[in-house]
């Protein structure tokens, strides 16, 4: 019988360590790229001050007029993002200035995983991209502005507890 009741147990455990629905996890990004990869992996990299924000039900599109172009940006862009960090949204105010890296074929994007930073934060990543653009001029800052391990933690404690009731099946086996 209580043989019986350990293995049922035990499949109880499994059967709802896996029927529960899928947990969604927020956004996961790898290190960003170094500035100088970053700079040729993007279609569009410029400093801008934003515009206006308009909201979407997933998406925002943000409006920033070009302070400078290191690449592929004009005077004003549009560039699109999620609405929340959770989906890798980057999340911009109205009036601020930002370093953008945007990627997409004249409708530009960007995310959280990017370099896309408040211009403030951005001094090492200015100095590389004013190298980078030896064409325009050099840019002076104004004064505005990966996969997860929950999965191998359950495998893990997935495969001590086989191992412990293993254990105890053989040290009861062996004293009856």
């Amino acid at each position: 019988m209580n043989k019986g009741l350990s293995i049922l147990l035990l499949f109880a455990l499994i059967v709802s360590i896996f029927s529960f629905p899928s947990v969604s996890f927020g956004c996961s990004c790898m290190k960003p790229p170094p500035a100088e990869d970053a700079y040729e992996e993007s279609d569009a990299v410029f400093t801008g001050i934003v515009s206006s924000i308009d909201v979407h039900s997933t998406t925002q599109t943000v409006s920033f007029d070009v302070t400078k172009s290191f690449k592929g940006a004009n005077e004003n862009i549009k560039v699109e993002t999620a609405t929340n960090s959770a989906a890798c949204g980057v999340f911009f105010e109205l009036g601020k200035e930002y370093l953008v890296y945007a990627y997409g074929d004249g409708e530009y994007e960007t995310n959280l995983c990017t370099r896309t930073t408040d211009v403030a934060a951005a001094s090492d990543d200015l100095l590389v991209l004013n190298e980078l653009s030896p064409n325009a001029e050099q840019y002076e800052q104004s004064s505005n502005r990966q996969g997860s391990i929950i999965p191998i933690i359950v495998i893990i404690l997935i495969l001590a507890f086989f191992a412990y009731g293993f254990y105890w099946y053989k040290k009861r086996a062996m004293s009856e």
